[in-house]
């Protein structure tokens, strides 16, 4: 199979060429992960105003664009710390800055759930790690 989105493959025979119906089928429903990728610097300073981007993979975007949740690991659970939507090419940017105090490293990442529009399973990108000096 090609890669793709989630579908429904189904597999049908007939026991004789001439046979109006078919002997067995099979159905089988293949469910695939939305592909992310996310980008950030390495190293940051506190105060300064800094990107991410990233973009789903796939080829296929719905025309009311797919939601993205970018997360910050913080205090041993994820949280989103903001929802965007892609453009029409599945890319997003967003911008963040960290405040006085927040000196140390954090792991980011990018997340997408599940909708009738956008044919891929929830999933979350790589987590990626910023320090803050």
């Amino acid at each position: 199979m090609p890669k793709g989105p989630s579908r429904l493959l189904r597999v049908a025979w007939r026991s004789h060429a001439l046979d109006a119906g078919y002997a067995a089928q099979l159905e089988y429903h293949e469910n695939v992960l939305a592909d992310i990728a996310l980008k950030a610097p390495r190293r940051v300073r506190v105060g300064t105003l800094f990107g991410f981007r990233g973009s789903l993979a796939g080829g296929y975007i719905p025309p009311e664009r797919s939601t993205i949740k970018i997360e910050i690991f913080y205090r041993g659970r994820w949280r989103t710390i903001e929802t965007l939507r892609t453009n029409s090419q599945g890319r997003f940017t967003y911008a963040y800055a960290f405040s006085a105090g927040a000196r140390g490293s954090y792991l980011f990442r990018a997340s997408t759930q599940y909708s009738q529009a956008y044919p891929f399973l929830a999933s979350t990108s790589r987590p990626v790690r910023v320090k803050v000096r």
